[in-house]
């Protein structure tokens, strides 16, 4: 359970949450004892994931994004998806809840993280946060001016076009 007593003090950080019950025997000097019995309950952890704004990525573009990271409870956390989609090419970091990868599609992706911490006993605890990821089509480079002569009302102009824009 992760408590103690020291002395006449029960202490120590619980480790897992539930309801516990115990006796305590006590013995005076003269050898008379006497025992009460007690109940601790200790409440679940409650894990908090705090929400992050998202940079906008682009399309083809390698991407990457921190959140900030849960606490409560017992860490290390996992992080995983719980709902929705990410864009393709992008994947959660499970030690840590960060986005990475190169996108390969365009649009607003609305997804869920959850953060889950290590507890035992009856835990694992949880929570869950909503977030959005936009990304954007890439735009064009510019066209590139090559060489003009003096005089003759010329220039040439090289454009390439992407692959594809998203």
């Amino acid at each position: 359970m992760g408590l103690a007593f020291n002395g006449n003090t029960l202490g120590g950080t619980p480790a897992e949450a539930g309801t516990f019950n115990f006796t305590v025997t006590a013995q005076d000097t003269n050898g008379c004892t006497g025992s009460q019995a007690y109940t601790l309950v200790v409440n679940p952890a409650v894990i908090t994931l705090p929400a992050t704004s998202l940079a906008s990525g682009l399309f083809n573009t390698p991407y990457s994004a921190a959140i900030t990271p849960a606490s409560g409870g017992t860490a290390p956390y996992t992080y995983a998806l719980a709902a929705g989609a990410l864009p393709a090419g992008i994947n959660v970091t499970p030690a840590t809840g960060a986005l990475a990868g190169t996108t390969t599609a365009v649009g607003t992706f609305n997804f869920s993280l959850s953060a889950t911490d290590s507890s035992t006993g009856t835990g694992p605890y949880s929570s869950t946060r909503a977030y959005t990821l936009v990304i954007n089509a890439a735009v064009p480079g510019a066209p590139t001016i090559g060489a003009a002569t003096p005089g003759n009302g010329q220039a040439t102009i090289a454009f390439t076009a992407p692959a594809s824009n998203g």
